[in-house]
């Protein structure tokens, strides 16, 4: 399994690998296996639960996120909007 430290990793593991395969399917199941490595081992992942670092708030906010994708809330601004012309 490979540790990343970096979604820019990811990205250059991927590319690699759509250049390389011709299958499909194969570069599908492969790019899927490498998104969850990533997820689980790199800092900058949301899912990425062994960082000792990270904050209490940090967490709740990256839970409530999640959370809110999951139940397909819309997070757009529902207030007032103000429009600047040019004179």
């Amino acid at each position: 399994m490979k540790q990343y430290n970096n979604r820019k990793e990811l990205s250059k593991d991927i590319k690699f690998l759509k250049k390389t395969l011709l299958d499909i399917d194969t570069k599908t199941r492969y790019i899927d296996e490498l998104f969850h490595q990533w997820k689980t081992t790199s800092p900058d992942s949301p899912w990425y639960e062994d960082r000792e670092s990270m904050e209490e708030i940090e967490k709740e906010a990256v839970q409530n996120l999640i959370k809110i994708s999951e139940d397909g809330k819309s997070s757009q601004w529902c207030g007032e909007h103000t429009t600047f012309e040019d004179l």
